[in-house]
């Protein structure tokens, strides 16, 4: 596989990738945020589940891993009062992702003709991040890992590209995105999420390289594993070292 000699990133434009790249060091020289915000939302567990019509799997394997990550890796150097991490709804996200160099949303998502995230219901009522609000923010993530199916497509746009909601967490500010190109599996997302946050966050490898270690890993312990598993997972933006914070 090419993967195992190339590092392979990703960015939407050259002229982007020179913005993003120039707002980044000027953040990084400016700000210090707390380093991990992990945004649960798993509505299949949601009494009102009916009403997320993209929550019929379960995805409590990256529930799992995001919650052991956050508790091995980032409350021993996180002295705040941790992120919104249970139960998360829009409103959660809206008001805090702003807060944190690292985001991860494990959530749902629907890719049809409105294309929204589902977070947990809110007085009832569904609650949903379209991409419009995703370009509304103003994000000062170093990376966010989207551990939902179909994160890095959709439309392609003529003169634009594909409008997905990677690419709308990369113009609202995120440095670098994490992001599935098809259906993830959730066993397989799951172990390579971990390795990968262990790469970035304790061994303080750049972001593309972390991605391509914690792939091999998993062919090495799955070598007859199909690549629709883990070839789906790809980087884009900004492959820095992610900076340590609060």
């Amino acid at each position: 596989y090419l993967f195992k000699k190339y590092a392979i990133t990703y960015y939407y434009s050259l002229a982007g990738l020179t913005k993003i790249k120039e707002l980044e060091t000027l953040r990084r020289q400016k700000q210090q945020l707390n380093i991990y915000g992990a945004f649960i939302a798993n509505p299949s567990r949601n009494a009102r589940a009916e009403a997320y019509p993209c929550s019929s799997s379960p995805i409590d394997k990256i529930d799992t891993m995001t919650i052991a990550v956050f508790t091995d890796l980032v409350l021993p150097k996180q002295l705040d009062n941790p992120p919104p991490f249970h139960r998360a709804t829009a409103e959660d996200f809206l008001q805090n992702a702003s807060d944190f160099k690292i985001l991860q949303l494990s959530l749902h998502a629907c890719m049809d003709d409105q294309n929204y995230l589902q977070f947990f219901a809110s007085d009832g009522q569904p609650s949903l991040v379209t991409p419009k609000d995703i370009y509304g923010l103003s994000l000062n993530a170093e990376n966010i890992v989207l551990a939902n199916c179909n994160s890095a497509s959709g439309s392609n746009i003529k003169g634009e590209g594909i409008k997905s909601f990677a690419r709308a967490f990369a113009m609202a500010g995120c440095s670098s995105v994490l992001a599935m190109m098809v259906s993830a599996s959730e066993a397989v997302t799951a172990s390579i999420i971990e390795d990968y946050y262990v790469n970035i966050l304790d061994k303080k490898q750049e972001k593309h390289i972390a991605l391509q270690n914690a792939k091999s890993s998993y062919i090495r312990e799955h070598p007859d594993a199909h690549p629709w598993k883990w070839a789906n997972i790809i980087c884009i933006g900004d492959t820095r070292r992610v900076l340590s914070g609060k």
